[in-house]
């Protein structure tokens, strides 16, 4: 209804469904509409008195709209969905997909062939031919579909094995609704049919360059190949490479790997003595699994690299009695050996054992702070000595200087059992001839044997391991 600016919508019988619009410019209002059309899906198509096409649904919600080249006095839509609009001040007839891409337009203001007077309606057939009312020249003029054309601006990308290839339709459809299209390539002649853009072609070789050309197929048969694509060429194979990053072991898995995009690799390594094998992995291939001493890469989408790290032995050696701890977790307190990450940093601090001191180190250490660079194996001892101690020992002598057989012996040990224990007192009671055995528990006890008669005295020394016993000026009468 043109005055009223609004769509009314009637079943096959006449009676009233629903309506919409009024007037303004908003997206469900109308300026004088008078062309309508309906597509096989239902939507609807109005113009009026302006540049605009609107798009409703078939209950009236909008959808879109677009300009078209003066006021749009008739409108029709074919099997494909396209849409016809005359143009009565501009005297020619437009046709656009359905989402509004002009695809073309003819005619011009005359009264020959193909041109026209204030054209005011126009329909389309089943076969697609068009009829327009050509009302200033008082005729109806019959136009035959243009021939199927070729689909447009073809692009290809590549993937693994296969291609997508996206295409706009032909400008002419041929009077008759596409059934298809098909994609071919070049080289091989693989081909891939879809009803719509894009279509995906597989069966391709990783590697490999090619174009692409596509057709479009309606009731007719199939129309005009396209303008070749783009050139692509499809992804892989690849090659994959593993090598030792750091430290010393041995790839015993075939290498490189040539691998087909989208698949894995997996390498078998194992360490030299002195060393482990570390989970850490570094290289450019996407990051993986291991099983053991197996590494199974991640998905392969290009060349790439795997390198495998082994860790080496810290071999430590305790002499004496004490402990080394490890500035990385843990202690030896006897002879071990630790596995360290390559190129880490390690600082021992030695622990000496109650009554021992720490003497020095030895091997990949030579002075303190013990601090390593764990950049290959390495070999340490810490050695412990008894502590520098004195202990002190009175011989009382007894008012009867002489009892007992020569061959006794008198063996002084300190109470506390060790001379290597904190310094202390010893008292022993001498009133005979006696051997005298000064011990401790340590090496290299000094032994004095007072002569029968007279007066004695006896100055004993007893030499350990850092450390000194010492009997002082002790006379025996």
């Amino acid at each position: 209804m043109q005055a009223i600016n609004r769509i009314q919508k009637f079943d096959n019988s006449g009676n009233y469904l629903t309506q919409w619009g009024s007037s303004g410019q908003g997206p469900t209002q109308f300026f004088l509409p008078n062309g309508l059309a309906v597509d096989a899906s239902g939507n609807t198509y109005v113009t009026g008195f302006g540049p605009i096409l609107k798009k409703f649904t078939g209950n009236g919600s909008y959808l879109t709209q677009w300009n078209i080249t003066g006021a749009g006095n008739g409108m029709a839509t074919d099997p494909n969905g396209n849409v016809y609009v005359a143009s009565y001040s501009n005297n020619h007839i437009q046709k656009f997909s359905s989402n509004g891409e002009l695809l073309t337009q003819w005619g011009s203001t005359g009264n020959g062939n193909g041109q026209f007077s204030n054209p005011t309606g126009v329909a389309v057939d089943e076969s697609g031919n068009i009829y327009v009312v050509d009302q200033s020249n008082n005729r109806i003029q019959k136009f035959k579909p243009a021939p199927l054309g070729a689909p447009l601006d073809v692009i290809a990308s590549a993937g693994p094995g296969r291609a997508s290839i996206s295409f706009k339709p032909p400008l002419a459809d041929g009077g008759s609704k596409i059934l298809s299209y098909t994609v071919t390539s070049t080289p091989d002649n693989i081909t891939a049919s879809g009803a719509s853009s894009p279509i995906i072609i597989t069966g391709l070789t990783d590697g490999t360059t090619y174009s692409f050309n596509v057709y479009a197929t309606n009731a007719s048969g199939a129309g005009p190949v396209s303008v070749s694509s783009n050139s692509v060429t499809t992804t892989g194979p690849y090659s994959v490479t593993a090598f030792i990053s750091r430290g010393n072991g041995t790839i015993s898995s075939p290498n490189p790997l040539v691998v087909a995009s989208g698949g894995t690799s997996t390498f078998t390594v194992n360490p030299s003595s002195d060393y482990s094998l570390s989970t850490t992995v570094n290289g450019t291939c996407p990051a993986g699994t291991w099983n053991g001493n197996s590494y199974t890469t991640g998905t392969i989408i290009g060349d790439c690299t795997v390198g495998f790290l082994f860790n080496p032995a810290l071999n430590i050696t305790i002499s004496g009695r004490g402990s080394v701890l490890l500035s990385t977790g843990g202690s030896c307190t006897a002879n071990c050996s630790q596995y360290l990450n390559v190129d880490s940093l390690v600082t021992l601090t030695p622990l000496a054992t109650n009554g021992f001191m720490f003497g020095s180190w030895s091997g990949a250490c030579s002075g303190s702070p013990c601090i390593l660079s764990m950049t290959e194996p390495k070999n340490v001892t810490a050695s412990f000595g008894c502590a520098v101690k004195t202990m002190y020992i009175n011989l009382l002598p007894s008012p009867q200087p002489y009892c007992g057989g020569a061959g006794d012996i008198c063996t002084i040990v300190p109470d506390q059992g060790s001379i290597c224990l904190p310094s202390s007192f010893e008292s022993i009671n001498i009133n005979c001839p006696k051997l005298i055995s000064i011990g401790g528990g340590c090496d290299d006890p000094s032994v004095t044997t007072p002569p029968p008669g007279g007066t004695t005295t006896i100055n004993g020394s007893l030499t350990i391991s850092d450390g000194t016993v010492n009997v002082n000026g002790i006379e025996i009468r």
